[in-house]
């Protein structure tokens, strides 16, 4: 398949860029922000509303075009800063059996002195 290898690049990508360790500090080596399917739509949104403010000459459209293209990019900012300098520390890991679910105790740590809002943690493991 084609996405195969692709996969494989990544993998060895994220594993020269962020080695597995039991603690980290988020900073710009190891956070990566992703869009979700509205982000997605969004940015298809975008390119539609500009394609359209060029087709029909209309400053109006362009300026709601870029507008809402530098409130993404505020997002993406804001994304980055508030969890940039964020400790992670796997502190216990239970064994279990392949096909059960494990617990994992993690411990969040912020010394910058600002709280971190609204986070969700999800994890998947992709055995090799």
């Amino acid at each position: 398949m084609i996405i195969s290898p692709i996969r494989n690049r990544m993998r060895r990508f994220f594993a020269a860029r962020a080695p597995r360790q039991d603690e980290a500090e988020l900073n710009l080596r190891n956070v990566y922000i992703f869009f979700s399917r509205g982000g997605a739509l969004f940015a298809a949104l975008l390119v539609c509303t500009f394609i359209a403010g060029i087709n029909y000459g209309n400053n109006l459209v362009l300026g709601l075009c870029f507008y809402l293209a530098s409130i993404w990019v505020i997002s993406l900012h804001l994304t980055f800063a508030h969890v940039s300098g964020l400790q992670v520390a796997l502190k216990h890991l239970t064994l279990t059996e392949a096909g059960t679910e494990g617990v994992a105790t993690i411990t969040l740590n912020n010394d910058k002195g600002k709280t971190s809002r609204q986070m969700r943690l999800r994890f998947y493991y992709v055995a090799k």
